[in-house]
């Protein structure tokens, strides 16, 4: 009977860990690098880690910690922190929205809540929530950034493929 017990939890955890590397994460990985999938042959998409950071062309640069940190087709929260401007330093009560769009095909869509409006946390740190790629593929993520006194409007895109 031991040896039974044995037996079904070895093929439960081989189980286990052949589903999880079906879904196109490496073992071992933190969720950021899709190793296959979808995702195995888009070599544009950024990778998807903690404090990943892009700038856009006004010279906002805004970082991005998301829950779940998974590059998953879910909802997500994003933690924006939010530096450039004449000083470099956080931009503070700025107006920051978060825009998703898939372009597949010829033809784009938004994410499930096509807009969503981060909130001021203090310190150019914002928190976007219901931030939904609703399908599997390559998404541009864009986060606008505007406010009246401190610096210009600008757009930082993320590039990443979501399995």
């Amino acid at each position: 009977m031991a040896r039974v017990l044995a037996s079904i939890s070895t093929l439960f955890a081989l189980a286990l860990v052949s589903g999880c590397a079906s879904k196109g994460m490496a073992a071992g990985s933190d969720g950021g690098d899709p190793q296959g999938g979808v995702c195995a042959s888009d070599k544009t998409g950024m990778p998807f880690i903690a404090h990943v950071h892009s700038t856009g062309p006004n010279g906002v640069t805004v970082g991005i910690v998301a829950t779940p940190p998974e590059a998953t087709a879910t909802t997500h929260t994003f933690m924006l922190t939010v530096t450039g401007g004449d000083a470099g330093g956080p931009i503070e009560g700025a107006t920051v929205t978060v825009v998703c769009k898939m372009t597949h095909l010829g033809s784009s869509h938004g994410c499930t809540i096509p807009l969503v409006t981060a909130k001021d946390m203090g310190g150019g740190v914002y928190e976007a929530k219901q931030v939904i790629p609703n399908m599997t593929g390559h998404w541009v993520i864009t986060v606008k950034v505007g406010t009246l006194d401190q610096v210009p409007f600008d757009e930082v895109p993320f590039n990443f493929c979501f399995e």
